[in-house]
């Protein structure tokens, strides 16, 4: 029976009042004059609404055209290949052109790395991985191709063999959100909306110059997606299984990436609340994520294995620290030394995470109702308003610009720079690259708005994609607070507004 009716999961709800709540506060709300925290938000927070409109009309355009150009829904997979190669080589020369050696944590991860490769001393490193444990597993990973790139061939270590790498990882990411948005759709013109999208938004972006666990948590949590949804496994339990290895792998890397997987469980409990005579069927399927989980958690340690640095430690930081640094009104969560020195002021684990737990409390206790709204407002002000995602804007970031000349190099520095170094075209690329964000944004937003399906149909995929986005959002509301934790799941919003742009565009929804 091919009946319809409005319809609209519980996830799309919470969505659709969560990304509204959070438009309104992008559009209307500022920081004080004089904030110290007004430099962490491109233009100082000015010109959001005019923005906005600009982003709304440039990504309805773009998705008008993308349908006229996408009549057919036959993919010719050779020549999606061939461009997204001819597209990551002209990535690879860009960030050539422009990319630095920055400070921040990166230069710790990065230099742990080459003293491996080297087979350096790493004791200047040990402090920082006491405390910060989560890094290590990537050190490694860099070791590994900087050994590959360098020292295994009579060279040189050098930075830009890895960033190159990133370059090709962000080009199969493409191509794996295109398999996706296929999977979801089963039409190009949606999918190729999808892949543009990602190319302005993402492939564009500055930050995959930067070898640090914001790209690789972005390349993650895409691999995950594409695994649980569109990956060609033969066997159910072989995707079960190497998704619970990747995401417990992605835990070590960007604990963010683990929220793909807390979508999967929270969207199939709601599946068996449903269906109460399905709960046997879970079993298995239980059993093998747990088998993969534990498997994940052993190569990790594998891989750490002989560093003489641990991947657990009585020292790192864990999620009672990032709670109270997210409870900081004076620094509106973002990163505070203060905080640091407290939580490190406690040598013992159970001491330290009674302590901060306690501080977490007196903080929303004298905060009060009021004050606790004014701060989630103001954090998710500074998450969201930024579509170059904090570029620029870590600790010195410009720590070393190696000595490059020509057309190019001038071209995009004046373009990227920005900060002590800023390039004449950057307020240009800040405006453009925000407006464009906004736009993403609000047709993500619409994205939830109820929609006619067929009785009995689901839409599944879309529903983890919305809970996804949800336990970011809660979380960074919670925790520590930076546009540039919103980047490792940009490709999702990206997801999310094309499926808004399906739901409002009248000559597409033909196929609902």
């Amino acid at each position: 029976m091919n009946t319809k009716k409005y319809s609209n999961s519980f996830a799309a709800w919470c969505w659709l009042l969560l990304s509204a709540v959070i438009i309104v506060i992008v559009a209307f709300c500022h920081f004080p004059d004089g904030a110290d925290w007004k430099w962490c938000i491109p233009l100082e927070g000015r010109y959001h609404i005019p923005m906005m409109l600009g982003g709304i009309v440039f990504v309805g355009l773009l998705s008008l055209l993308v349908t006229k150009c996408c009549r057919s829904d036959e993919v010719h997979r050779g020549r999606l290949w061939i461009v997204t190669a001819v597209l990551t080589c002209i990535q690879i020369l860009l960030v050539y052109s422009y990319y630095v050696h920055t400070d921040w944590d990166v230069q710790q991860v990065t230099g742990l790395a080459q003293s491996m490769a080297e087979g350096r001393s790493i004791e200047e490193f040990e402090s920082y991985f006491r405390w910060n444990p989560n890094n290590l597993l990537l050190s490694r990973i860099f070791a590994l191709v900087f050994f590959v790139t360098g020292p295994m061939l009579g060279l040189k270590t050098t930075l830009f063999p890895l960033i190159m790498l990133q370059c090709l990882g962000c080009g199969l990411t493409a191509l794996m959100l295109f398999q996706t948005a296929m999977h979801i759709w089963r039409r190009k013109m949606y999918a190729m909306m999808v892949y543009v999208l990602y190319i302005l938004m993402i492939g564009l972006s500055p930050w995959w110059s930067i070898p640090y666990s914001d790209i690789w948590g972005l390349m993650l949590s895409v691999l995950l997606l594409w695994m649980a949804t569109a990956a060609p496994f033969k066997r159910q339990w072989v995707r079960i299984f190497v998704f619970a290895v990747v995401s417990a792998l992605g835990y070590y890397i960007k604990p963010q990436t683990l929220f793909v997987g807390f979508a999967i469980v929270i969207v199939q409990l709601f599946d068996m609340l449903r269906h109460l005579d399905s709960i046997k069927n879970l079993l298995r399927p239980t059993a093998t994520a747990l088998g993969g989980i534990v498997a994940g958690v052993l190569l990790a340690h594998l891989a750490v294995a002989g560093s003489g640095l641990h991947l657990h430690t009585s020292k790192g930081f864990d999620a009672p620290h990032y709670l109270m640094m997210g409870a900081n009104y004076q620094s509106i969560g973002i990163y505070s030394a203060q905080d640091v020195d407290f939580s490190r002021s406690y040598p013992k684990k159970k001491e330290r995470h009674k302590a901060e737990i306690e501080e977490t409390i007196k903080r929303y206790k004298a905060l009060g109702a009021d004050g606790t709204l004014l701060l989630w407002g103001r954090k998710n002000l500074l998450n969201f308003s930024d579509g170059t995602f904090y570029w620029g804007r870590e600790g010195a970031f410009y720590k070393y610009v190696p000595e490059r000349d020509g057309w190019l190099s001038r071209l995009t520095r004046n373009v990227y720079y920005n900060r002590g170094v800023k390039g004449r075209w950057n307020d240009a690329w800040t405006t453009c690259a925000t407006s464009l964000w906004f736009g993403i944004m609000i047709f993500a937003m619409l994205a939830a708005l109820p929609k006619k399906r067929k009785t009995g149909s689901k839409d599944q995929t879309m529903d983890i994609i919305f809970w996804s986005l949800l336990l970011l959002t809660l979380f960074h509301t919670l925790c520590e607070a930076r546009a540039r934790y919103l980047f490792c799941f940009a490709p999702m919003f990206i997801l999310v507004a094309v499926e808004g742009i399906r739901r409002i565009i009248p000559a597409q929804n033909n196929e609902n």
